[in-house]
C-alpha cells in the first residue's frame, strides 16, 4: 500500500541518507540564518544577508538589511 503522503517518506529517506554526514553546528547555523531570511520574506532577490557561527556553544548572528540601492542599511547582532 502507498503512503498517503509519499513526499513525506521521500524526505524521511533522503533526511536518513545524509544524516551521517550531516554536522550538528553547520545545521543549527544555517538553520538559523534561514529562519532569519524567510521571517523577512528574503530571497536571492532581496538585499537581506545573515550569517551565523558557532563556537563552542555559542550562537553569533549578524543580520543585515539594505536598501535596492545599497545607500542605507540596518544591522543586527546577536549572541545567544
Amino acid at each position: 500500500m502507498r503512503s498517503p503522503r509519499p513526499w513525506f517518506e521521500q524526505s524521511r529517506r533522503v533526511r536518513d541518507l545524509v544524516a551521517p554526514i550531516d554536522h550538528a553546528q553547520t545545521h543549527v547555523a544555517i538553520a538559523c540564518e534561514r529562519g532569519f531570511l524567510a521571517a523577512l520574506d528574503g530571497s536571492c532577490r532581496t538585499p537581506i544577508a545573515g550569517l551565523a557561527t558557532i563556537a563552542q556553544t555559542n550562537l553569533s548572528f549578524r543580520g543585515e538589511v539594505l536598501t535596492v540601492d545599497g545607500k542605507t542599511h540596518w544591522t543586527a547582532c546577536r549572541d545567544i
